[in-house]
């Protein structure tokens, strides 16, 4: 569950709060979600300068989390004050420089915590399970934990293990369940103690003793019982395992209980609010479910029973915020086997200021992912330490999954079969298996003829795909995040069924590192084969130990025009099950920052190309697309931006890192033409002028629906993006339309109107480009145009049209980027002379037009798609 620190700070610098008007904003924060309650009075310079903020602290505070959980904690205690500490510092540090920047009051309060398990072996080693030669392997090994459960006696008398009887015969209600674990070593001293946990639903037998076998007489009720060991050593240290134990009611002894599973939604929920719970998910082996029961236990001790597979329960008004529902399904099979799962409903209030229901509008709530307490068919004991095969964990939750691989150690297969399924059945893989049995599989090998190391993709133990080859030394690949040395490169576990087990597969033909966190608060599912890992302060590796998975930080930003107060969740690398990166609770799009120009590229056969800050260039499978926009946002929340495009088919997609395309429109214009993302009316969209010559919006993150733009009935060939044209505090559509005029409309004022001297050129393409901060005043106003001279410029309707920057270039769209550390403004990217080009923008003279070159090869972007 997830605890509260009582050692929340505030720094109180100075401010005054002027609340005229409430909206309430859903973002995502360099892919952290943010819920804020936001007051303003038209001062968008400060919600400028707090969302640089909020931006500041995420980033941040997820370097602190990551920091913190980079280290052997004993308990899970100290692995929280490991973070916290580290949270509050930067509190103290990022606050004090915003006070300072703006005269505001900053604050973090006091955050929550999602406990959480990190998984590390940061020394090169085989990838084995619970390796011996690992580490640190003077000090004391630690204990093996393992177990066998019987059920019967034989005709002697003794007991009789399930695994020796000639056909299943599991406990039976009433019967006595003995427990074995004579195979559980220390293999440098002597097993000291055995702890027993036996748990059905809220039913909790334990016993702790010296002896290495036990057993519980009448078992009391049918149902999958979790059984757990923990194992201690002469010298203190432990270990522990974990089964699920079938105990059936009688009569059939082949007849297994139900599996009761079940997810609730909202995962955190408020005085009055309705809760889903959701038992689709339970299964029954043997036959079909006969019943479903649910019993909502609330704080004050009273109960409410209710039947069916899917139910709703609403927060009574007596219930505090910080108290728990505790529910209990017991699901019943046709032949009388029941199973019960009890779980936890957190009631919470996530307003920094604790101001519960604002202006009408219910809070937002932040919290875990709702897991589905589902209970898998993994191998039931420990892997035999070293083990090149082995299960590591079974969760619906799993973030920063990083392997980092010595590019001698990996096995060898010819590049001509790098895609044959059979030629990588030996290699090391990291394998997903869903819970429709569905597997996805990650291999990392080394090509024997090239000597490169390559990581490809299996999805159900064929359809193999090579996603990356490198000639370094050694090669990292993120998991989660899909990447391979940095670079995007597949998408995690697409398609695959929550939650999944993860195992390793020929540990021995990799050596390496590799690290991830689980969530294992009360709305995640994760079970750790920790018997196949080490104690944290054994020294050795693998180790799981405690950690946090991620942080719930309550961030207040206060001048006079703006007050903002809201709770960013923080859970770098958190996956999704769409793709990479994406936080399971982001409820919609966000800016993820214009880090990429965009551009259609000649040299590359007109594929649509992309090039970073740090001049990485990416190519993507859209070919000749006839109209581009910017790179800046991520439309279906799923961690990657998308990029707009408009093919010969008049349709209107998006594209990302991955491939993955999206059809949003089929009315886009294709020639002579410009898109545009922003947000507008609340949301972030895509414009795009349609194919009679008017602009409509669209959005991805539910499904796309075009929304006509109102007033702008000009004939309209082009949208430039979203400015404050003409300095009133609003947000303005700059658009072009037929006779090459630039204009801008504002939301609800009906006007559309003429910018001054806004006349571009269009004889290749629409010769204008975003609203960028050119020189990085903050004002993100001005645009770059090129007029029908061929004349470069930027222009506002408040400050004017600037003087020439470049004389005579074709005309087509243009875009302001940060590409020459030499200078402090951005530069404006154009195609002239058949080649990509930039000059920077200082205020002043200028410098001459540069070719943008990244190793010396230069780039040929088609003029009439231009620069994005």
């Amino acid at each position: 569950m997830a605890g509260v620190s009582d050692r929340g700070q505030q720094l109180l610098i100075g401010g005054l709060v002027i609340a005229v008007s409430l909206t309430a904003l859903v973002v995502v924060l360099n892919g952290v979600l943010f819920t804020e309650d936001l007051r303003t009075r038209d001062a968008a310079a400060d919600v400028d300068a707090a969302a640089d903020y909020e931006g500041a602290m995420t980033r941040e505070l997820g370097r602190a989390l990551v920091r913190g959980n980079g280290e052997r904690h004993p308990n899970r205690s100290a692995a929280t004050d490991a973070v916290l500490d580290r949270a509050f510092a930067v509190n103290r540090l990022v606050a004090a420089q915003y006070a300072a920047r703006s005269g505001a009051y900053a604050s973090m309060d006091p955050v929550r915590v999602e406990d959480g398990v990190v998984v590390r072996q940061t020394e090169p080693c085989a990838f084995l399970a619970r390796n011996t030669d690992c580490g640190n392997t003077t000090g004391n090994r630690g204990p093996y934990a393992t177990f066998s459960y019987y059920d019967d006696t034989d005709a002697t008398g003794d007991p009789v293990a399930v695994a020796d009887q000639s056909a299943p015969h599991y406990p039976a209600v009433g019967e006595t369940l003995y427990l074995n674990a004579s195979n559980a070593t220390d293999a440098d001293g002597a097993v000291a103690s055995y702890r027993w946990v036996v748990r059905e639903g809220d039913t909790v037998l334990t016993e702790t003793t010296t002896n290495e076998t036990v057993a519980f007489a009448n078992v009391p009720e049918s149902g999958h019982w979790n059984v757990t060991l923990v194992v201690t050593d002469d010298d203190g240290a432990t270990s522990t395992a974990t089964r699920f134990v079938p105990v059936y009611e009688g009569g059939d002894s082949t007849e297994l209980p139900p599996n009761a599973t079940f997810g609730f939604a909202p995962a955190v929920a408020v005085q009055g609010d309705e809760i889903t719970l959701d038992a689709s998910g339970s299964r029954d082996a043997n036959g079909d479910i006969a019943g479903y029961e649910w019993t909502v236990t609330y704080p004050n001790g009273s109960t409410e029973t209710l039947t069916g597979e899917t139910v709703t329960e609403t927060v009574p008004t007596t219930v505090a915020a910080g108290a728990d529902l505790r529910v209990a399904l017991t699901v019943t099979d046709d032949a009388g086997n029941a199973d019960t799962l009890a779980r936890t409903v957190a009631v919470r209030e996530t307003l920094a200021d604790g101001g519960g229901r604002t202006g009408g509008a219910p809070p937002f709530r932040v919290s875990g992912v709702p897991g589905t307490g589902a209970r898998f068919a993994v191998p039931e004991t420990g892997a035999a330490p070293d083990a090149a095969n082995w299960t590591l964990v079974e969760t619906d939750t799993v973030r920063r999954f990083r392997l980092g691989a010595v590019r001698a150690s990996l096995a060898d297969v010819p590049n001509r079969r790098s895609d044959d399924a059979d030629a990588l059945d030996d290699t090391f893989h990291v394998r997903f298996e869903g819970r429709d049995g569905a597997t996805w599989d990650v291999h990392v090998f080394e090509s024997a003829t090239s000597g490169e190391a390559t990581v490809a993709t299996r999805r159900n133990g064929s359809n193999v795909t090579v996603r990356s080859r490198t000639d370094a030394d050694g090669v990292s690949v993120d998991l989660t995040r899909g990447t391979v040395d940095g670079e995007q490169a597949f998408p995690f576990a697409p398609g695959l069924e929550r939650p999944y087990t993860v195992s390793y597969r020929n540990g021995d033909e990799i050596a390496g590192t590799y690290s991830f966190a689980l969530g294992t608060g009360s709305a995640s599912h994760t079970r750790l084969r920790h018997e196949n890992f080490h104690a944290p302060a054994s020294g050795r590796y693998p180790y799981a130990g405690p950690g946090v998975y991620a942080i719930q930080a309550p961030l207040t930003y206060d001048t006079e025009g703006t007050s903002r107060r809201g709770v960013a969740r923080i859970a770098p690398g958190e996956p999704t099950r769409y793709g990479v990166g994406r936080s399971l609770t982001v409820t919609g799009p966000s800016r993820v920052g214009h880090d990429r120009i965009v551009f259609r590229d000649g040299n590359a056969g007109g594929r649509l190309t992309t090039l970073s800050r740090n001049r990485t260039v990416r190519r993507y499978a859209a070919v000749n697309p006839q109209v581009i926009g910017p790179m800046e946002v991520d439309f279906d929340a799923d961690g990657l931006a998308e990029i707009p495009y408009v093919n010969a088919s008049n349709t209107l997609l998006l594209i990302d890192a991955n491939n993955e395309t999206q059809v949003l429109a089929d009315d886009a214009a294709k020639s002579k033409s410009l898109l545009s993302v922003g947000e507008w009316n609340g949301e972030l969209v895509v414009f795009y002028a349609t194919t009679d010559n008017r602009v409509a919006t669209v959005t991805a993150f539910r499904d796309p629906e075009r929304v006509p733009t109102v007033g702008l009935n000009n004939g309209v060939s082009g949208v430039a993006g979203v400015a404050d044209q003409n300095a009133d505090g609003e947000p303005d559509l700059t658009s072009i339309d037929g006779s090459q005029q630039l204009r801008y409309y504002q939301s609800g004022s009906g006007q559309n109107v003429k910018v001054s001297n806004g006349g571009i050129g269009q004889n290749n393409g629409i010769g204008v480009g975003a609203p960028r901060d050119f020189d990085r005043d903050g004002d993100r106003s001005r645009l770059p145009m090129i007029d029908s001279s061929g004349n470069l410029r930027l222009i506002h309707e408040t400050t004017g049209r600037t003087d020439q920057l470049v004389q005579g270039v074709a005309v087509g769209p243009v875009a302001g980027f940060e590409w020459d550390d030499d200078y402090d403004g951005l530069e404006i990217l154009f195609v002239d002379d058949g080649v990509l080009q930039y000059v920077p923008y200082t205020g002043e003279a200028t410098a001459a037009p540069r070719v943008v070159t990244v190793n010396g090869t230069t780039f040929a972007p088609n003029a009439a798609q231009g620069v994005a």
